[in-house]
């Protein structure tokens, strides 16, 4: 399905009676993250904290253990996310000439501020919110994805230095490295509205 932040996601079935079920699933590899294992869960414990028509549903996650094939290679590990499978493709797709019309781009882009005021409200930014970051599901309906930048911001720490994510979805506060907080998301919304109607 693509690549994220740390890690791969691909489309995955299980046969469960007569019935097939189908999910999203993220593979993180322990070594070629540049995360240690204590920090590779935080996505899946954010993720775990969610639960709004528009972000992404979690189900699972877990360690793996993949085995060496020669003698002189090492074991490796990885964390593995299970959630759902949007199937309607990202918003990146939807960028486009002629642009979308604009009642369309108003309800994506209100749907996207509703999961992220959702996410807001529980003290998380997500910090790399783009088109590619939004999946729309089998309905048409937006949902948030991608949470390997989100962080926890607290009263004593609501805004950070930090530069992270996409630089053309950056405040200009982040672009200067000066500290940001929620807001760096809320103006990502709007770059993200301002492509949908431009189409490019």
């Amino acid at each position: 399905l693509g690549s994220g932040t740390f890690g791969s996601t691909y489309r995955m079935r299980k046969k469960d009676g007569i019935d097939e079920l189908r999910y999203a699933v993220k593979f993180i590899d322990d070594r070629d993250s540049e995360l240690p294992q204590s920090k590779l869960a935080m996505e899946a414990r954010l993720l775990a904290k969610l639960d709004h028509p528009h972000t992404v549903r979690y189900f699972d996650s877990f360690w793996h253990t993949v085995k060496a094939r020669d003698e002189d290679e090492e074991d490796k590990s990885q964390f593995i996310i299970v959630m759902e499978l949007l199937s309607g493709g990202s918003l990146e797709l939807k960028i486009i000439t002629p642009p979308q019309p604009p009642s369309a781009a108003a309800t994506w882009v209100q749907q996207v501020a509703s999961g992220l005021a959702y996410m807001h409200s529980l003290n998380l930014q997500h910090r790399d919110l783009k088109p590619a970051n939004v999946m729309l599901d089998s309905t048409g309906r937006a949902k948030i994805i991608d949470f390997g930048l989100a962080c926890v911001s607290s009263a004593s720490r609501s805004r950070t230095k930090t530069k992270v994510g996409t630089n053309a979805y950056m405040s200009p506060e982040k672009i200067a490295e000066k500290r940001y907080g929620p807001a760096d998301d809320v103006w990502a919304v709007g770059c993200i509205l301002a492509e949908l109607l431009l189409g490019r």
